[in-house]
């Protein structure tokens, strides 16, 4: 299991606590990526996509972007909620950030969606060819649950003002 897998699992397993549907999906056929994790809270399709130490967090955003373009069912993503949070790995000015807000906002404009960026304190260790791939899962699974109690917070906020 890689340090991304435990990292969506913990959280998964976080906001099934929650309620609705959370799952971590898989690729379809013609896809080699899917979006982190998946889930349904009152109606709404929630997407997260957590970005550790990927190269191109900008590359997820135009994944789910061409997933909704290319979605038969226009209803499927209507009012749908994206989240994408970035590790410290990020700098919060860092071009490669910046980017990827910059089309996850896009995106959201294009496609009626809401688009939420969100930071983490998570650093996690440059791995090490030496290293073993799990070095420091307890500080990852500490953050995935931080991560999914502030989604659930900001959820349940959602729910309160729909009221």
């Amino acid at each position: 299991m890689t340090r991304a897998d435990l990292f969506a699992t913990a959280m998964c397993k976080e906001l099934k606590e929650f309620g609705g549907k959370w799952d971590r999906p898989k690729p379809q056929k013609a896809q080699h990526e899917c979006v982190d994790i998946e889930g349904e809270i009152d109606g709404r399709k929630v997407l997260i996509e957590v970005e550790l130490r990927r190269i191109a967090p900008l590359a997820n955003m135009v994944k789910i972007w061409s997933a909704i373009s290319k979605e038969a069912d226009k209803n499927k993503y209507k009012n749908a909620i994206v989240f994408q949070a970035f590790s410290a790995f990020y700098p919060k000015n860092g071009t490669q950030r910046t980017n990827a807000e910059f089309v996850g906002e896009a995106m959201a404009k294009a496609c009626g969606i809401e688009y939420i960026p969100r930071s983490m304190e998570y650093k996690p260790a440059k791995r090490t060819a030496s290293a073993p791939v799990m070095k420091g899962a307890g500080r990852c699974c500490f953050h995935a649950r931080k991560l999914a109690a502030e989604v659930i917070r900001i959820l349940k906020a959602k729910r309160r003002r729909k009221r």
